[in-house]
C-alpha cells in the first residue's frame, strides 16, 4: 500500500476573501502538517488539476505560487517538492472503480481526491476544512460505496496528523507522545521524552487504534491533574519522583506506563496487567530506568 496521503481538492472552493487570509489559514497549518508528513517519508498525492483550485474568487493555487515574495509561499513549494517520493499525481494511475456508485460531500465528476483515496484506502487532506467540534480524537470523511457506509481518515491539523502517523503508518506511540500539541502545553511549561523500553510491551500485545488513540490522548488529562495537585485516576505516585500511568484498554486489560517527573516528564517502560496487582519486577526496572533521569 502507498504510503501517502490524497490531498483534498475539495477544501480549496475559493472561500479566502484575502490572499493573506489563505496564507493564515491554510499556508501556515498545511506547512506544519507537511512537515511531520516529510520526517515520515509520507508523499502527497494530488491531481493534475490541483493547482486550477480557485484560493479566492480570482486567485488559482497555481497562480498564488507563481507570484513569488512571499516566505509562507516558497517554503510550500519547497516541501511540495520534498514530498515526492514516489509519482505524486493520482491521475497516472487512477483506481476508481467505474462500476460503482459512491456517495460523499463534495459530489464532482469522477475520478477524484475522495474516489482515489477510497479506492487506495489512503487518508486526506482536508486543511481548513474542519468543522467538528469538541473532544473527538480524529476527524472521519464519511462517504458510501454500493450503499455500503465507510470512512476515511481525515487529516485536517497537526494533531490529527501525529495520530494518523502512528495508526496508520505505524509511527512509534513514544514518538507521537513527544511531540503531540496538548492542550496543557499552551499553560505549562515542561517537556516530555519517551525511553526505547516501552516499545517491546507495543510490539508483543495486540493494541486497537481505540487504545492507542486513548493512551496518547489521556496524558493530557494525567498532566493536568499532576499539575493541579488533583487525586487522579489516571496515575499513582510511587515515591521518589516515579508514578504510574493508567489507563483501561480493549479486552478486560489495563495498560500501564511507568514515569518520572523531575526536570521533564519521561515515560519508561510499560506492561499490561489484567489484575490490580502491581508486577514488583516491572517497578524495579523503572526505578532503574529512572536513574537515568
Amino acid at each position: 500500500m502507498d504510503k501517502a496521503i490524497v490531498f483534498n481538492d475539495f477544501c480549496l472552493c475559493a472561500q479566502y476573501d484575502t490572499e493573506d487570509d489563505f496564507c493564515e489559514l491554510f499556508l501556515r497549518p498545511l506547512i506544519g502538517i507537511m512537515d511531520i508528513m516529510y520526517d515520515n517519508e509520507i508523499s502527497l498525492l494530488k491531481s493534475y488539476y490541483t493547482y486550477t483550485d480557485r484560493v479566492t474568487e480570482d486567485m488559482t493555487l497555481g497562480e498564488y505560487l507563481n507570484k513569488g515574495g512571499n516566505p509562507f509561499i516558497s517554503l510550500f513549494a519547497q516541501q511540495v517538492v520534498m514530498l515526492t517520493y514516489n509519482d505524486p499525481w493520482w491521475d497516472e494511475d487512477p483506481r476508481t472503480d467505474v462500476n460503482a456508485h459512491y456517495e460523499y460531500d463534495d459530489k464532482s465528476s469522477e475520478p477524484n481526491c475522495i474516489t482515489e483515496a477510497i479506492e487506495r484506502g489512503l487518508p486526506l487532506l482536508s486543511v481548513g476544512n474542519n468543522d467538528e467540534k469538541g473532544d473527538k480524537l480524529l476527524i472521519q470523511y464519511l462517504y458510501k460505496k454500493n450503499g455500503e457506509i465507510g470512512g476515511l481518515y481525515n487529516v485536517t491539523d497537526v494533531s490529527s496528523m501525529y495520530l494518523i502517523s502512528m495508526i496508520k503508518f505505524q509511527k512509534f506511540i513514544g514518538d507521537v507522545i513527544k511531540c503531540y500539541p496538548y492542550e496543557i502545553k499552551k499553560s505549562s511549561i515542561f517537556e516530555i521524552d519517551v525511553d526505547d523500553s516501552a516499545k517491546e510491551t507495543f510490539k508483543k500485545n495486540n493494541f486497537s487504534e481505540e487504545d492507542l488513540l486513548k493512551i496518547v490522548h489521556r496524558v493530557n488529562w494525567m498532566v493536568s491533574d499532576k499539575i493541579n495537585g488533583k487525586k487522579s485516576h489516571w496515575f499513582d505516585e510511587l515515591g521518589n519522583g516515579l508514578f504510574e500511568y493508567r489507563v483501561s484498554i480493549s479486552e478486560g486489560r489495563e495498560f500501564r506506563w511507568y514515569c518520572v517527573w523531575k526536570e521533564k516528564l519521561v515515560f519508561l517502560n510499560a506492561c499490561i496487567k489484567k489484575s490490580q496487582k502491581p508486577d514488583q519486577r516491572v517497578i524495579n526496572k523503572a526505578e532503574n530506568l529512572a536513574k537515568r533521569y
